[in-house]
């Protein structure tokens, strides 16, 4: 190992020591290796992803060739359901906010039940809810048959009579959803005030519910691998799923217990011997943009507050979705408002911190002061200062 050299008190001439035993250099290597693999995981992930993703058709029809919607259509309600920042209210795919709905799973659920009643009024003129124990199954059965055949060819997707009535069914549901409320839910009236993002965010909603239930062209399970989990919709785990859940966790605890076993064998002994070896530092005399960097941490320290308080109106609302200790804020702060607070201000006032711990240390790396880096530090502070309230105020 290499021995420390410049020991004075100037940080800048510190030189650390740099290790070049065989161990280090396999950890090293080994390190390579990790990132290469990952690297390359991802890669191959993220293009399965792209490659397995469920059809946007470009339009959408019944058996009469009929127009319900277009790929443009879904594009419009996807960029409402962002534009209302609903994913800060339930969730879509399994991805979202907790509060309210799984979107995809609420809209698949009420596909079922329309297309239960569909089959029963035509093939038994009574609802579904009387129907015998046989009647049941065999409507059942013609649902989960109906949902799970791909229609979609050449860019166009075909939907059955029945898949035609829940679609409708859908698209009423939210856009009276959106418009109305449900104060019991956690969600305001005049969600979405505009009746045509409506229609499109419901249109939007049946499609992903649609994907989760129809099998993939060639397979037995939906485009999310039978996500989420629906027995009325022929949505049950596959035994894929419980093969690689099992196989992921044996290899991650395989992989913890060879990391700590390596670890105790060979580098924990020489430790504290190489750490013995480190030159001492003393701090050098505080620079005047170093303390300028002072409100930084107040300005951390104010938007940390501000989480807390949005957190703390949340966790209420999880208790009590309609008032907060009897004062309607709903309308002025809803949940999905407060939620996505609570996540950007996590994110500025971390960055903040870094940028504030790392301006602080530019002289102690450097060995001196930078030209004007008090007036640069002031001025970003007061960008971050505009930033964090255009973060809350533009919401």
């Amino acid at each position: 190992m290499a021995t420390p050299t410049g020991l004075g008190t100037n940080p800048s001439q510190v030189t650390l020591p740099i290790r070049t035993d065989p161990l280090t250099r396999n950890l090293r290597r080994i390190l390579w290796v990790v990132l290469v693999v990952t690297v390359a995981v991802l890669l191959w992930g993220t293009q399965s992803v792209y490659q397995g993703a469920p059809p946007i058709p470009n339009k959408t029809v019944t058996r009469s060739g009929q127009v319900l919607f277009s790929s443009g259509d879904l594009a419009a309600g996807k960029a409402a359901f962002q534009r209302y920042d609903l994913m800060d209210y339930g969730s879509l795919y399994g991805n979202g906010a907790y509060f309210g709905p799984d979107f995809t799973a609420q809209s698949l659920h009420l596909t079922t039940l329309e297309m239960r009643h569909f089959y029963a009024e035509r093939l038994y003129h009574r609802p579904y809810s009387v129907l015998s124990g046989i009647g049941r199954d065999y409507v059942g059965q013609r649902v989960k048959a109906d949902l799970r055949t791909n229609r979609y060819t050449n860019g166009v997707l075909t939907l059955s009579p029945a898949e035609v009535a829940a679609y409708r069914r859908v698209v009423a549901h939210y856009d009276r959803l959106l418009s109305v409320g449900n104060p019991a839910g956690g969600i305001g009236p005049g969600t979405v005030p505009v009746a045509k993002f409506r229609r499109e965010i419901g249109t939007f909603f049946y499609w992903s519910g649609w994907s989760a239930a129809v099998n993939r062209p060639g397979d037995n399970f939906s485009y999310t691998n039978n996500w989420p989990y629906d027995p009325a919709a022929g949505n049950v785990p596959t035994s894929t799923a419980f093969l690689w859940t099992w196989a992921s966790l044996l290899v991650l605890f395989a992989s913890i217990g060879a990391v700590i076993y390596l670890y105790m064998t060979y580098i924990s002994p020489g430790f504290e011997a190489a750490k013995a070896k480190l030159p001492t530092f003393s701090w050098p005399q505080v620079t005047p943009s170093q303390l300028k960097t002072a409100k930084y941490f107040v300005l951390v320290a104010a938007l940390f507050l501000l989480q807390i308080l949005a957190g703390m109106i949340m966790a209420h609302y999880y208790s009590d979705r309609s008032s907060f200790f009897g004062l309607n804020l709903q309308g002025i702060l809803p949940f999905n408002i407060l939620k996505a607070w609570h996540i950007q201000l996590a994110v500025l006032w971390i960055a903040i911190s870094w940028l504030g711990a790392g301006l602080y240390l530019a002289p102690l790396v450097g060995g001196r002061e930078p030209k004007h880096q008090g007036l640069w530090v002031d001025l970003l502070w007061g960008t971050l200062v505009v930033v964090g309230v255009g973060i809350v105020v533009g919401m």
